[in-house]
């Protein structure tokens, strides 16, 4: 088997113990005798110690907190939310109503639209208003993609 023909792929396998017998033999004969996979293999290895001898620092639940931080942010939220859900009570009132009496009051075609937008616009406020408020504090803002 010539340098070319090996499967590097083997040998994260390898070090993680999950090949089978005859392909761990198959890759330290062939480590043996490839000074590149050896290195490769070396260098695997010396990552693999580092991440596993590193420690995590877990944050506190704080740092994981989704609330708003603001008044206006919670109200706005709520309000938001609030509006949709009385839109779509609407909607259930309406649909009842025109099952009843098999007509939809004019209206009612003109009220949930303007429910249901009002409600998408409080939330939106609401979120760019929480998001305006980290922004400063954002530890990542600096992180380009």
């Amino acid at each position: 088997m010539t340098e070319h023909d090996f499967d590097t792929t083997l040998l994260t396998g390898y070090l993680d113990g999950e090949l089978t017998q005859a392909d761990r033999q198959r890759v330290r004969l062939h480590v043996e005798d490839c000074a590149r996979c050896r290195a490769a293999l070396a260098d695997m290895q010396e990552l693999a110690d580092a991440v596993h001898g590193s420690s995590f620092r877990v944050p506190d639940d704080l740092q994981w907190d989704e609330t708003p931080r603001s008044a206006w942010s919670r109200w706005l939220g709520v309000s938001g939310l609030a509006l949709a859900v009385l839109g779509l009570l609407a909607v259930v009132v309406a649909l009842v109503w025109e099952l009843a009496v098999d007509e939809v009051p004019v209206r009612f075609g003109v009220i949930v639209p303007v429910v249901f937008v009002a409600a998408f616009a409080l939330v939106s406020v609401a979120a760019l208003l929480a998001r305006l408020q980290v922004r400063d504090a954002d530890p990542y803002r600096e992180v380009q993609r």
